[in-house]
């Protein structure tokens, strides 16, 4: 009988539990996302927590440093302030792999090099390099990054950046009766390969969608645009078997990124089709989102008869994602009594 309880119990949980994958390119937002399901349903970060990611945004503030000097000396940008050499070895010596604190000079020198003209104009131009999202955050708030007693805002540990490498799971209770169990994978090239291991017993497929990767190229292939290399994974992953019947969700994220980018990159560069007005935040949004949903075809360039959900997201907003993930959780319930023949 316990047996017998056990196994009811087991079947029961396994019942209620629903399997997401969540899958994107590299750099798009997907482990943010999982920050937020945490933090909305799940028990959110206390501060013993959000003190072990000092060290991560430590490294966050110093890669992002360290690669606009780099990009100062192959664009040919100098320094406004000629007096800058010595904050510029100061960063350039500290070794972000060991960091666990960083020590006054350190924060000085961080500051009086991001405050110069030069460095700033070098920042304008960080789709011509590989740059975090997140560095303006971060070195707007230097000093506070840099005080001994410092322990990181959630707001914080939304904005770092953690590489995903191999399959990683979570269970989030979304209500009484329900539970997602959440795969989120790394998205870079090399990880791919690992994906085809989560595909079984997929109840819904989120792909999440940078907004702002139509004029910036892969880290790991030198000159290969990262939208279109993220579209060709969507269509790619869509039209896996496994898929036909899944519920897709796209999320198109880095809303608040995208507002700022349009007034200084024109996004008819890369897409001279595109004829709506490039200063117009939701003529670009709908146009990078048509350019994905026209690729829900098959292989003899037919549209495919299924429901693929677009969102508009910041994941980083807390308040905005718990309207999607609640939008996200009710599509998910009702396309599951949909398909039980409840509704």
């Amino acid at each position: 009988r316990e047996i017998d309880r056990g196994l009811r119990s087991e079947k029961d949980m396994y019942r209620k539990m629903i399997k997401i994958l969540l899958l994107g390119a590299g750099e798009s937002g997907k482990s943010t996302f999982v920050k937020q399901l945490r933090i909305i349903k799940g028990k959110g970060y206390n501060e013993a927590e959000c003190r072990e990611f000092r060290r991560p945004i430590y490294q966050n503030v110093l890669a992002s440093m360290g690669a606009m000097l780099d990009a100062m000396e192959y664009l040919g940008i100098g320094f406004e302030d000629t007096e800058l050499d010595k904050e510029s070895a100061i960063v350039r010596d500290t070794d972000r792999r060991d960091v666990t604190e960083l020590k006054a000079p350190v924060v000085d020198a961080l500051c009086r090099l991001w405050r110069d003209g030069g460095l700033q104009k070098c920042y304008d131009r960080r789709r011509e390099y590989q740059l975090s999202d997140s560095t303006e955050y971060y070195l707007n708030d230097i000093e506070r990054l840099g005080r001994p007693d410092y322990v990181p805002t959630v707001t914080d540990v939304l904005r770092v950046r953690i590489p995903t490498s191999g399959v990683i799971e979570y269970s989030f209770q979304m209500d009484e009766k329900v539970i997602f169990k959440v795969i989120d994978v790394g998205g870079q090239k090399s990880e791919r390969r690992k994906w085809i291991h989560c595909f079984d017993n997929v109840m819904a497929l989120v792909f999440v969608v940078s907004l702002i990767e139509y004029d910036l190229t892969m880290a790991e292939c030198e000159g290969v645009n990262r939208m279109h290399d993220s579209m060709q994974l969507f269509r790619t992953i869509i039209n896996y078997q496994w898929f036909q019947t899944t519920s897709i969700i796209v999320m198109f994220n880095k809303t608040d990124l995208l507002r700022k980018k349009i007034f200084k990159s024109n996004i008819r560069d890369r897409y001279p089709e595109f004829e709506g007005d490039t200063c117009d935040f939701e003529s670009v949004a709908d146009f990078i989102r048509s350019k994905y949903l026209e690729l829900n075809v098959d292989k003899a360039g037919k549209t495919i008869d299924r429901e693929i959900y677009p969102y508009y997201t910041c994941a980083t907003d807390t308040e905005a994602m718990k309207f999607i993930i609640k939008a996200v959780k009710d599509m998910i319930l009702q396309r599951m009594l949909t398909k039980v023949g409840m509704m």
